[in-house]
């Protein structure tokens, strides 16, 4: 029964630890991007960026900053565009963008760890924690 006890309490620290993780996780600002994120260079490559993947997120923004460094080079940052909007404009939509992904996929990380934890508590401990919410909510 002390092994038991034991992993609960293991359990319920890790819990814990998720909660202050989940509290610390910075939220990821609405995606209102200052494009039409239809994203169209010359070379025919197009890119939707309410689609992309965290991967293809980073190669665009290498892509755009190797683009940038030339158009700085050149002083030509106020007047560069792709389609109707300003180079600028594109970098910031695809950096937020992949703050997005990053919060949802540390969020999803979290929530399937609390999940995983949740289901080896001991069904004891269960119905304990189950108990303690329902007093909660009566004000006990």
């Amino acid at each position: 029964m002390k092994n038991i006890t034991t992993n609960d309490d293991k359990i319920l620290e890790l819990k814990e630890h998720i909660k202050v993780k989940r509290a610390s996780l910075k939220e990821a600002r609405l995606f209102r991007p200052a494009t039409n994120c239809s994203l169209e260079f010359e070379d025919g490559l197009k890119c939707n960026l309410r689609t992309l993947t965290r991967d293809r997120a980073i190669k665009l923004l290498v892509k755009l900053n190797t683009i940038m460094l030339s158009v700085k080079d050149l002083g030509l940052e106020a007047e560069y565009k792709i389609g109707d909007y300003l180079l600028t404009d594109w970098i910031s939509d695809i950096q937020l963008k992949m703050e997005e992904l990053t919060y949802k996929a540390e969020k999803q990380k979290l929530q399937a760890l609390e999940k995983k934890l949740d289901s080896m508590l001991s069904s004891d401990k269960q119905v304990e924690l189950e108990l303690d919410s329902i007093a909660d909510l009566l004000k006990i």
